[in-house]
This record gives C-alpha cells, structure tokens and sequence, in this order.
C-alpha cells in the first residue's frame, strides 16, 4: 500500500479522510491527542498514528524522521492541521497571530520540504494543502485565520512552480462548511470534500498544479492580469481604471 501522511487526524475532516482512505492507503496520521487516534483507529489495521504538535517545528522534524525511518517514501500528502481564533485585530496580540501562522502554514511548509526530497527521488508526489475561503473573504475577527491561511496559499502556489520539473502536484483544498471541533455549526459531513480529495490526490502527471479547489470547483485565486505590464505601469481592460 502506498503511504499518505495526514495532520490534525485526530478529529473533524483528518479523521474522517484518514478512516475514508485507509481503504486504498497506508494512512500516517498525526494529531497531538494520542489517545483520541487510539480510540478513533483502533479497528482500523492500515492506519498508523503518532502523537506531535505540528507548532513545535523541532518535534516535529524528529517525528518525520523516525516515520520516514520505519516506513519509507511518503507519495502522498494532506496538510489539514489548523487552528483558528476568532478576534477582532484590535485585541489581537501578535502572540497568537505568530501561533496561527506557525499551524497553518509553516508547519504545512516543514513537511512539505522534509517530504519532498523523497517525492523528487521518486519522481512523484500529491499534496493536498486545506485552506479556507477565509483570505478570499476576510470576514472581521478572523484576521489571524485568513492571514494564516493567505500566506499557506502563497507558498502552495510558490513551491507548486518550483517542483513543477518533477511529477508533483501541489494544490490547495477548501472542505467546504463542514462540521468539525473548529466549526461546531457547519451544516454539511466531512465526506462532502472525499470526491475533491480523491480527484487530486489522482491527478495525472499532465494535470495542473498550483490551484484552489472547493467541493468539485477551481477556485480563482489570482485576478486576471493577461496583458499587465508591471515594469511599464500598464494595466488591461479587466482592472478598473481611476483617473
């Protein structure tokens, strides 16, 4: 069986795609709660989990080590550990704002460069990165979550043409409003992201890659600028001219 490594496996969307997948995959799940993945994967034999906190890049570095050691090349990859605080900026302390960029996008960037040298020796590799539609609506008081998550889109993106000489994809996912520990009120399963996921974690070596899906849609996340000449201070007909 093929290896993927999920975080933040131990309840909401990893846990339901670590259970989903390990039909077709070895599923390495990571997740601070041991004991939570104990009780959640106990029936399930192709599941392996092991306890780090993404945020602590130095435990982490080991743990992927000693996974790398026992289980060899890791093909696939889903970056789904996240944390979100709902302040107004304001109160916001740059404390917290740091914690939100430390889980939801360095850490995802850690993993993705530890991983990646086995990706490139293979010449293959699929990564999921779960975003939000947060940076794309900046709604009040999740300014930490939608900074966070605008900077995982950045370096997606970045990394996504930097290895894009090699048969890997790098994409970005949003599940949708699923219920999960983070959003306790969202009306729809965790399963309603599963076709997305399946689609590009089997994208063909010609397909795309550097792009924001959500619930069978590609997401824009760039304005069109065909024809903008930055150096010259042009614009085109699709950005609104003032004066």
């Amino acid at each position: 069986m093929k290896n993927i490594l999920i975080t933040g496996a131990s309840s909401g969307v990893g846990k339901a795609l670590a259970i989903h997948l390990s039909e077709k995959y070895h599923v390495i799940a990571l997740a601070r709660r041991k004991n939570v993945m104990e009780k959640n994967f106990k029936d399930h034999k192709n599941i392996s989990f092991y306890e780090v906190d993404v945020a602590n890049i130095e435990i982490l570095d080991q743990v992927l080590d000693n996974i790398i050691k026992r289980h060899g090349s890791i093909s696939y990859l889903i970056n789904n550990a996240g944390i979100m605080v709902a302040e107004e900026l304001e109160v916001l302390t740059l404390d917290t704002l740091q914690e939100s960029i430390n889980i939801n996008a360095l850490a995802p960037l850690h993993i993705m460069k530890k991983l990646f040298i086995g990706m490139k020796d293979d010449n293959f590799g699929r990564v999921i990165n779960i975003t939000s539609g947060a940076p794309l609506n900046c709604f009040p008081g999740y300014g930490a979550y939608s900074a966070s998550k605008a900077l995982l889109n950045a370096l997606t993106v970045t990394y996504a043409r930097e290895v894009q000489s090699f048969n890997i994809k790098v994409n970005l996912m949003s599940p949708g409003p699923v219920k999960s520990e983070m959003a306790p009120n969202g009306p729809k399963d965790a399963s309603v992201c599963f076709p997305t996921v399946e689609y590009l974690l089997t994208l063909p070596q010609e397909a795309e890659t550097g792009k924001f899906y959500w619930l069978g849609y590609e997401v824009p996340l760039f304005p069109d600028l065909e024809g903008v000449q930055w150096l010259e201070g042009i614009g085109n007909d699709k950005l609104r001219k003032l004066f």
